[in-house]
């Protein structure tokens, strides 16, 4: 029923998540990349969250962050600065400034150069994510049911769980940062 959205199946409909926490935090959280990410950059996303920026962090970007920005960093690309790890003998960067890189297809490059999912865009963005102040909380265990089939002698199990992502922090606390318009 909301415009601008996909399908049902859409992965942008199925919960507020990271990028929209941070969004709705604000300047805060959110850092526009202009299309371009350096080492500097990197950390100056990584600055926003202050000082639970100096443990537990991921970085996550999409597919195509990840080959064009990550893959292609100066800093990481060639032997001389990164050693044996570097991007053009490894294929990879499993880290930067040791912070673990995670690739997910679900920060897809159709974004708004804003940041947002309108519909029409063609860009797409990164999360820094302090690991200590997210959690998934169970909502309802896991519930397994069956119902056997007599005419084909069948037995049908499914198999379900309720749980949801969250933070305990303050809303006004920066647990995120979302760094958009890389396209």
């Amino acid at each position: 029923g909301n415009s601008g959205l996909g399908g049902t199946s859409d992965h942008r409909r199925a919960f507020m998540g990271l990028r929209h926490y941070a969004l709705d935090i604000g300047a805060t959280a959110t850092t526009d990349m202009n299309s371009a990410l350096t080492y500097a950059n990197f950390l100056a996303l990584r600055y926003k969250l202050g000082e639970i920026g100096t443990s537990n962090v991921v970085c996550i970007v999409s597919p195509e962050v990840y080959i064009k920005y990550i893959m292609g960093m100066d800093d990481v690309m060639t032997v001389d600065k990164y050693g044996q790890g570097a991007s053009v003998v490894s294929g990879e960067i499993a880290q930067i400034g040791g912070v673990p890189i995670v690739v997910s297809r679900y920060l897809s490059a159709d974004m708004h150069a804003t940041g947002v999912y309108t519909g029409s865009g063609a860009t797409s963005g990164m999360l820094m994510v302090s690991t200590d102040t997210w959690n998934v909380y169970n909502r309802r265990g896991i519930l397994v049911e069956q119902d056997k089939d007599i005419a084909s002698g069948s037995i049908q199990l499914v198999s379900t769980m309720r749980a949801s992502l969250a933070t305990p922090a303050a809303n006004s606390t920066v647990s995120v940062a979302y760094g958009y318009n890389l396209g």
